[in-house]
């Protein structure tokens, strides 16, 4: 049979109206296969995470964009080895610019289409 839940909540005044998931353990969004996640702002889509393939999919509305925005540390944005789980680099950034790094000893290297090599810069 077909089916919908909704969650809903009352505060007419809109200042109450949270929803709130609080969990000791983890949280799980499972849906049917081939379906996505959608993040909505009062009905309209605004964002939505998807599975395709082994890969996961995030995206914006159409003409909109994604801003990643780093608050505290100084490793901004981190990209770690999923199968060691070892940092392999990290983007960072100041008003004085942005700076690719590497956490190994390797190259940081600039492909186009996943393939055709454009430029290398030596560790």
């Amino acid at each position: 049979a077909n089916g919908e839940l909704t969650i809903a909540t009352t505060d007419t005044a809109g200042t109450l109206g949270h929803i709130n998931l609080d969990a000791a353990g983890e949280i799980h969004l499972d849906n049917g296969a081939g379906k996505s996640v959608q993040l909505q702002d009062n009905g309209t889509t605004y964002a939505t995470f998807s599975k395709v393939d082994s890969n996961v999919s995030l995206g914006p509305a159409a003409g909109g964009n994604i801003n990643f925005q780093v608050n505290g540390g100084d490793t901004g944005i981190e990209f770690v080895d999923g199968n060691s789980g070892n940092s392999i680099g990290a983007i960072t950034g100041s008003a004085a610019g942005l700076v690719l790094s590497s956490s190994l000893s390797t190259d940081i290297l600039f492909h186009v289409n996943s393939s055709a090599e454009v430029a290398r810069f030596d560790a």
